[in-house]
């Protein structure tokens, strides 16, 4: 099996489970590549370790809403690396953004918000 048909494969079977296991999973993903982000820190003193298990125990007690979502965001976007910015960012950026990204949908879809506006991304 190839990279593409087991990314395909993989996806088609998240999105057969229920939301629950589907959040379950994501959140579970954020903690297991947790180190990554915890020795990309290490090696730049840059990011908060924190921030980061705070806001991987708000989504695992899905404590957003519509009124938080915004400052929930802006956490999670200061502490993201950006790869131009460090030469080792890629398994930092590889623990966060996708995982992160899956966490937000799945937490917008439970209040509510089907998509995610242009001011939000």
């Amino acid at each position: 099996m190839n990279y593409e048909t087991f990314i395909r494969t993989f996806q088609s079977h998240i999105q057969n489970l229920s939301y629950e296991k589907q959040l379950t999973l994501a959140i579970s993903v954020c903690k297991k590549l947790y180190p990554d982000y915890h020795q990309f820190y290490q090696a730049n003193k840059w990011g908060n370790l924190d921030t980061l298990i705070d806001l991987i125990k708000i989504c695992e007690d899905q404590k957003v809403n519509q009124s938080n979502l915004q400052e929930y965001r802006s956490k999670a976007l200061d502490i993201a690396p950006h790869s131009e910015d460090f030469g080792n960012a890629s398994y930092s950026i590889n623990a966060y953004v996708p995982q992160f990204m899956k966490l937000w949908s799945l937490l917008l879809i439970k209040i509510g918000i089907t998509f995610m506006p242009s001011e939000l991304v």
